[in-house]
């Protein structure tokens, strides 16, 4: 789902007047992308980077790849729940955005927020994001 996510907004984004959307845009473009699916036949416009591998061999298939490198992992609870099980997880990055988008049982119905401000505190492993609708 995540893929198919990123297959229907990624590649439009070349000539976004944002240039942080037409950053990512180029990164997407090039690098090697490998799929955890049973299902997905669809990996269009990107065939030439993208790798489907079935869920089955997920584990050991990400094994491999950490021995050449970092792997990035987007999306899927269930995916990272299973890599987390598997020992594979070295670091796990939250990214709270602005808006709120994804699918499943949304926490806030789509819509754009305003950053108020950030508290942290160095005892306690916890971020109050302060945010405002935008």
């Amino acid at each position: 789902m995540t893929f198919q996510q990123f297959q229907g907004y990624w590649p439009h984004q070349g000539d976004n007047p944002h240039a942080v959307e037409r950053e990512i845009h180029g990164h997407f473009e090039r690098m090697a992308k490998v799929v955890v699916s049973d299902t997905l036949t669809d990996t269009a416009p990107w065939e030439s980077t993208t790798e489907v591998v079935g869920r089955a061999e997920a584990a050991d298939h990400l094994r491999a790849l950490k021995q050449r490198g970092s792997v990035v992992v987007f999306g899927s609870a269930t995916l990272r729940g299973a890599l987390f099980d598997a020992g594979l997880v070295d670091e796990f990055h939250v990214v709270v955005g602005a808006a709120a988008v994804g699918g499943g049982t949304p926490a806030f119905r789509p819509m754009a927020f305003r950053l108020l401000g950030v508290r942290t505190w160095d005892e306690f492993p916890s971020v109050v994001l302060r945010y405002a609708p935008a």
